[in-house]
């Protein structure tokens, strides 16, 4: 089984099947299919960095608290599936770890930066709160 990979990339263009080839068979110009649908589907930082900044500001606007990384992740849990609690459910973990890389790397762009420190809503525990960054 073969899959085009994007012209440019290979110089065969052609993406080997790693499960019709034996050990020692990989030959330049070829790329596992799986190695190609992970590069697919990796996460665009820009597009994270900018959803997470926007998340932030709204959360801000509308919430009056500047929130915790956890509690970014529940706002943005809330949008996704309509759940509007007054018990805070804990996200799932990739939601949490995806709203703290988007943090840390708008950080890095010194789009946002750290507030004050105290007790987490969600987490229960001392974190750092965010706010977007004035110019």
């Amino acid at each position: 089984m073969t899959t085009p990979v994007l012209p440019g990339f290979y110089d065969q263009g052609v993406v080997a099947d790693p499960l019709s080839m034996g050990k020692g068979e990989r030959k330049r110009g070829f790329v596992p299919a799986s190695s190609v649908e992970a590069y697919r589907e990796r996460a665009n930082p820009a597009a994270r960095m900018a959803s997470v900044v926007a998340l932030l500001s709204m959360h801000i606007r509308e919430c009056g608290n500047q929130p915790t990384s956890a509690e970014l992740a529940h706002t943005r849990y809330e949008q996704v599936h309509g759940i509007f609690t007054v018990v805070h459910l804990k996200p799932p973990l990739e939601l949490v770890l995806w709203v703290r890389r988007g943090l840390s790397d708008a950080l890095a762009h010194g789009l946002v930066e750290h507030s004050e420190k105290r007790n987490c809503a969600i987490a229960g525990s001392l974190a750092v709160t965010w706010k977007v960054k004035s110019r």
